[in-house]
């Protein structure tokens, strides 16, 4: 009895055809690498005011509210070196701060920011 061939075998492609696949698979990992790019300048910098800290008792909680362009966000963690110059009882409290949105999101939906720098004006 005969059984047909049930090995891989790759059909022989033209240089032509293998040109232009090559094209294609380069286009593509391309495309993905630029859109994972991200530059530095993408950081904006504005005026804020940190409201107070997060003393919610959740899994999700801590951090600091700010007040920036109006939208109250809430960022982790702050510098060490600015936490220690804070005075708890002075708040609103005004900065400079260089931020981005967090990629990550919350378990309370709180929008989430990342504090680059953040200095007094």
């Amino acid at each position: 009895m005969f059984y047909p061939d049930t090995t891989f075998s790759l059909i022989p492609l033209s240089v032509r055809e293998m040109k232009r696949n090559l094209f294609i698979l380069l286009l593509m990992f391309g495309m993905v690498f630029m859109a994972a790019c991200r530059k530095e300048d993408d950081v904006v910098e504005t005026n804020a005011k940190i409201i107070g800290a997060d003393m919610r008792l959740c899994a999700c909680c801590g951090g600091w509210w700010f007040d920036i362009q109006g939208d109250t966000l809430r960022a982790m963690d702050l510098p060490a070196d600015f936490v220690a110059q804070i005075d708890q009882n002075a708040y609103p409290i005004s900065v400079l701060i260089r931020w981005d949105r967090e990629n990550l999101s919350s378990c309370l939906m709180d929008e989430l920011v990342h504090i680059k720098t953040i200095r007094k004006p």
